[in-house]
């Protein structure tokens, strides 16, 4: 009995009950503004992420379009480089040929005499 007489003169007298109110009021301020803080960070993070993910976008587009380009300039010098090829197969297999003549290559050539020589 005497305990349960001192418990309650601690919660009803001395302030003890204002105290206890105030330590549960202040927890819920304490959460909240834990909460408001949890939000504000995420909130901070996601719009970060948001730029980010925005710059890489445009980034990955970009680098697409370089691709394309480099891709197209490859073709193009595939095809030359296939051109070259066949016309240098063309001129050995005439310069090989057991009928060549100089005038024969020249006229394989397109030229003439450069210093005296095909």
């Amino acid at each position: 009995m005497t305990a349960l007489l001192t418990v309650a003169s601690i919660l009803f007298g001395g302030g003890g009950l204002v105290a206890i109110i105030q330590a549960v009021t202040g927890r819920r301020a304490r959460k909240a503004e834990v909460a408001d803080r949890l939000s504000d960070s995420s909130l901070k993070w996601v719009q970060e992420f948001q730029e980010e993910t925005q710059r890489a976008r445009l980034d990955a587009a970009e680098a697409r379009r370089e691709v394309a380009e480099v891709r197209r300039e490859l073709a193009e010098c595939r095809h030359e480089a296939e051109a070259l090829a066949r016309d240098l197969r063309n001129l050995r297999g005439a310069i090989m040929a057991p009928a060549a003549t100089l005038e024969r290559l020249r006229a394989l050539v397109g030229g003439g005499e450069v210093n005296g020589r095909l």
